[in-house]
């Protein structure tokens, strides 16, 4: 759903907690003041701390005093303007998920990515999240093309087998054991194996839920969490997933974990909740100026 978004940058604050920066009013930006739009799909810290900002309209990047925009004015080689999403890899390498596909950046040049299906045909795709593996491999969750591997900075493919029927991907995330937990459109929350190319487990596929998980986290004691888009947050307990009541039938559109190990969860239109694992507290935040942080974090 298209909202107008505008970034708090007391996210800087990090790594404190979000809860301390919350207490603290940071400035706002926007397409008025400095942003390139207020369509914004993505927050991103980077490993020098510099944030950058994936919108509709380009790429922004904030040095502490001020946002410099890549675009197709400023860069011709890259494909669009339509930044969705964003990740770093070990060697400081850029990769940004875009409508049509996928590029890198070395913060210079942009590049594009071949994107090879099952076939083994060139295509197109809409890039909607990346994972950055512990063993160095990158995923990347599409729109029409499921799970895609990247092979090397110029290429990735699609993976098929087991996740073959799984075509929109909305989040990932890897859990203590090294297994990837894979939140579908119309298939539920996917446990694969990627060392096997395997789906060892499916939850939440039933008719009532399949369609309806749209983001998946972990928290430091490496406990999942799914958000959905009807039903709040849930978490999984004794081998069942289990509504958090406190987050009631809300939409969710962001799920993280803090570095407090506090989860973070985003909803559409009512703000931000903030539930403590460990006592299973949640403080609510609904001032729209917080609501309005950024469809999904990355630290």
């Amino acid at each position: 759903m298209r909202r107008k978004v505008l970034i708090a940058l007391l996210l800087l604050t990090l790594p404190f907690s979000l809860l301390d920066s919350l207490a603290q009013m940071g400035k706002l930006y926007d397409v008025d003041n400095q942003l390139s739009s207020s369509f914004t799909n993505q927050v991103f810290i980077d490993n020098d701390g510099l944030l950058w900002v994936a919108t509709r309209n380009g790429l922004c990047r904030y040095d502490g005093y001020q946002f410099r925009v890549f675009d197709k004015k400023t860069h011709g080689d890259m494909t669009n303007n339509y930044v969705n999403c964003i990740a770093q890899d070990r060697q400081n390498r850029f990769y940004l998920g875009m409508f049509g596909g996928l590029m890198t950046f070395d913060g210079a040049s942009f590049r594009e990515m071949k994107v090879i299906d099952r076939e083994g045909n060139e295509t197109h795709t809409y890039v909607i999240c990346f994972l950055m593996c512990s063993d160095g491999d990158i995923l990347v969750g599409t729109s029409g093309n499921g799970v895609l591997r990247v092979d090397s900075p110029s290429q990735a493919h699609q993976l098929g087998g087991d996740l073959a029927s799984a075509v929109t991907i909305h989040s990932m995330v890897e859990d203590n054991k090294g297994l990837i937990w894979i939140a579908t459109d119309h298939h539920g929350l996917l446990v694969y194996d990627k060392r096997r190319g395997k789906v060892l487990q499916r939850y939440l596929d039933d008719e009532s839920m399949q369609s309806y998980v749209r983001r998946v986290g972990k928290d430091r004691q490496g406990r999942i969490y799914v958000g959905t888009s009807r039903q709040g947050v849930l978490r999984l307990e004794g081998g069942t997933f289990r509504h958090i009541a406190a987050t009631g039938n809300r939409s969710v559109t962001a799920l993280y974990c803090n570095s407090s190990n506090q989860m973070v969860i985003g909803y559409d239109g009512s703000g931000l909740s903030i539930l403590d694992p460990a006592t299973g507290s949640v403080v609510e935040y609904n001032a729209s100026s917080y609501a309005a942080a950024g469809r999904q974090y990355t630290y």
